[in-house]
């Protein structure tokens, strides 16, 4: 098939699994008890999107690419024939209206948790990171303090990128959403440099320095030291490199928070380092001050070497360490995170630190912006 073809069929993959995500969203449960299949469907979209929009911009699509695709295709034929089943079981007089959302006795409720259960075995792709879209908080649970002004948030944008030698610092207006900002513009070396500060606590939540980054001077494990350095000056030493990830003269680093020795994946900040001039370039604090909380970790019961041992079938494990990982939309649930590889492809597997179960699989996709490194 010709690139026009495949375009016409990623779209309509993309098309498809819009409309099956909209009727998962339909089904009469909660969101808990269907989550893993929601997010199954919405990632067949998101990477027949990313390989179209490759296909767009003239890039092939690679062998690895195609693999991935025939796994995609393999689950997707394994759930529809589930549902399939699950479908003539039900027969079709089955009355819909019947099934309450905290019923786990009837008919269709435990037929499809035994298939979310399966949920967890599916590989899910990622592209910047294990969990780096955190949990979706419905408010702010790590700002505190005092309200701050404009005039006191200005203060704080300037005291921050002081070392940047920002000027003509102003206020550009507000943004409410789950954590209101106060918004302001200023330049640094002719370049526009704009911050968003937490109304709440005044602490920086997100910012972008729009220079252009061009020259690799600075190795990645520089810049990994300039956003471990920049986390410091905002008071968040506490926060530990856990990926990185480089394009060309830009260096992406997610940093988490290490409690209790275990990685909290919830509470996570992004940074941009432009590997030209050495510097944070961009930063985003969202995740970490919608997650960051006081919380109990729980005790694993397993060992690391028994969570191992649960995931060498699957991968050569190359590294195993305890992570408090987001479950659902809003729980977590202590694990242990076990790294390796498999057929030529990078995975983290997540293994309940209390059950064993495994919990969560991903598999890292190379994207055309660069190799993603652990």
């Amino acid at each position: 098939a010709d690139d026009e073809s495949r375009q016409k069929l990623l779209s309509e993959i993309t098309t498809q699994a819009t409309l099956a995500a909209s009727d998962v969203a339909r089904i009469p449960l909660s969101d808990e008890n269907k989550f893993g299949t929601a997010k199954f469907v919405n990632q067949v979209g998101d990477y027949a999107k990313y390989l179209n929009n490759k296909l767009i911009d003239g890039i092939s699509i690679t062998k690895e690419e195609w693999k991935t695709v025939r796994e995609l295709a393999e689950i997707n034929a394994k759930l529809k024939s589930d549902l399939m089943e699950l479908s003539s079981d039900l027969g079709e007089d089955f009355d819909f209206n019947s099934i309450s959302a905290t019923n786990e006795n009837d008919v269709f409720s435990s037929a499809f948790a035994d298939i979310e259960s399966r949920a967890a075995e599916y590989p899910e792709l990622i592209y910047d990171g294990p969990f780096s879209d955190g949990l979706k908080a419905k408010k702010a649970k790590g700002l505190d303090g005092k309200k701050v002004t404009s005039f006191e948030a200005q203060k704080i944008y300037e005291e921050i990128f002081a070392d940047y030698g920002v000027q003509n610092a102003e206020a550009i207006g507000e943004k409410n959403d789950k954590i209101k900002t106060i918004n302001f513009e200023g330049e640094a070396d002719k370049t526009r440099l704009y911050a968003e500060i937490s109304e709440v606590g005044g602490n920086l939540i997100t910012f972008d320095y729009f220079m252009d980054c061009q020259k690799e001077v600075y190795d990645l494990d520089y810049c990994v030291g300039a956003g471990e350095k920049f986390l410091e000056k905002l008071g968040l030493g506490d926060l530990k490199p856990v990926w990185a990830a480089e394009s060309g003269a830009v260096a992406y680093i997610n940093y988490a928070l290490f409690k209790d020795g275990a990685i909290v994946y919830p509470d996570m900040v992004k940074v941009t380092v432009c590997k030209e001039r050495g510097i944070v370039s961009g930063f985003d604090s969202r995740e970490y001050y919608l997650n960051h909380t006081e919380r109990e970790m729980g005790k694993a019961t397993l060992t690391a070497e028994q969570a191992r041992a649960k995931t060498e079938d699957k991968i050569e494990v190359q590294s195993v360490r305890l992570a408090l990982i987001p479950k659902g939309n809003d729980a977590e649930v202590l694990t242990y995170e076990c790294m390796g590889v498999a057929d030529g492809a990078t995975y983290y597997i997540y293994i309940d630190a209390t059950s064993g179960k495994q919990v969560k699989i991903f598999k890292v996709v190379e994207t055309t912006e660069g190799r993603l490194l652990v």
